[in-house]
């Protein structure tokens, strides 16, 4: 029993932890395209914070801190399924104009851009 729980419990860290290396990725590109000074390291420890800041709330720290982590990250985990599920369909229509040449073959970085503005619209108006 106790093993089961373990084994579960690593793949469900090594899934939340390589879906949000995706999210982090995606948004990086993103944000590059935006501010191409974009300071790797400052972005990077400010995604950490967030993402870790789940896993925070649930462990053995003080009650003012963990208040404080697990209000952010339920804030966190709403924007982290959103956002998934917004990269994903951005990357399904991109890999489908290219199947259906759609797309030019040697895609511009501003494309997969433009696809996620898209895909954010959509959810936005109709979802």
């Amino acid at each position: 029993m106790n093993r089961d729980i373990i084994i579960v419990t690593i793949f469900i860290l090594i899934f939340y932890g390589s879906t949000n290396f995706y999210i982090g990725k995606r948004i990086f590109r993103w944000l590059s395209l935006l501010f191409p000074h974009i300071n790797r390291m400052m972005y990077s420890g400010i995604y950490i914070f967030l993402a870790g800041s789940l896993i925070i709330g649930y462990l053995p720290v003080p009650s003012g801190i963990k208040g404080i982590m697990s209000w952010i990250g339920a804030y966190w985990i709403g924007m982290y399924i959103y956002l998934l599920m917004l990269f994903l369909v951005a990357d399904l229509v991109i890999f489908l104009g290219l199947r259906v040449k759609v797309i030019p073959s040697p895609m511009p970085q501003t494309i997969r851009f433009y696809a996620s503005l898209i895909c954010n619209f959509a959810n936005y108006r109709f979802g």
